[in-house]
């Protein structure tokens, strides 16, 4: 499931590419990415899909288990939060393209921007409503990932979670940060993610990332392998 996961989230997050139509703002540099990732995207969903190979391992504490699944419940959320974050931003982009915090921290009005170029409006636009479809795309991976890829061991899980989460979040604190726009009610749901999600992956690492599953002991050169008598 987390190949499918992955694919879903990849051709959503293109579809959220031609915004840009929708927004007036058509030029040369997104209709080549368009063109370019279309074909690639839709070439992966003919791929194959081969089972799920994974090694099982012990079961281990208790409390781990449980400190886990806290963990995947909090994570689901931020999937499903991001997803809807995601859908809001993306309309809110394709119509009133500000809200008030902005146009507060812009200290201007729509109309006054609008006078001041037409085509101003249209270039924010296509910025809010592509982060939107960011977003929707990163909400779908989030989710997937949470819901099919948490077993004991798996590694690889918590580091995907981690990577995306960081390169996600840094940039758009780091951003506001930079340019003074630091609203507490602008910014408010970013610090909820943060927080919660930086919970979860101390929660469920003992799970995913300290049990190792352990290599399968080797039999002595030149015998065969017996499978279980009958």
């Amino acid at each position: 499931m987390g190949q499918e996961g992955a694919r879903l989230s990849a051709f959503v997050a293109l579809g959220t590419l031609f915004y840009f139509v929708a927004t007036g703002f058509v030029e040369p540099l997104h209709t080549a990415v368009v063109v370019v990732l279309g074909p690639m995207i839709a070439a992966t969903l003919a791929l194959p899909t081969p089972p799920p190979s994974w090694q099982s391992v012990p079961d281990g504490a208790e409390r781990e288990r449980r400190a886990a699944l806290w963990a995947q419940l909090i994570l689901i959320a931020a999937g499903v939060g991001l997803t809807v974050a995601g859908c809001t931003i993306s309309v809110v982009g394709l119509t009133d393209v500000f809200v008030h915090t902005d146009l507060h921290y812009l200290g201007t009005t729509a109309d006054a921007l609008r006078d001041a170029n037409p085509r101003l409006v249209p270039f924010i636009a296509h910025d809010r409503a592509g982060f939107g479809g960011a977003l929707i795309g990163s909400g779908i991976a989030v989710t997937t990932v949470a819901m099919w890829g948490f077993r004991r061991g798996e590694a690889w899980a918590w580091w995907t979670l981690l990577g995306g989460f960081v390169a996600g979040t840094a940039p758009a604190i780091a951003i506001h940060l930079g340019i003074g726009y630091t609203t507490f009610l602008h910014l408010a749901p970013v610090y909820l993610l943060v927080a919660a999600t930086v919970l979860a992956f101390a929660l469920c690492r003992p799970y995913l990332v300290n049990a190792r599953p352990k290599a399968a002991p080797r039999s002595p050169a030149g015998s065969r392998s017996r499978g279980p008598r009958t």
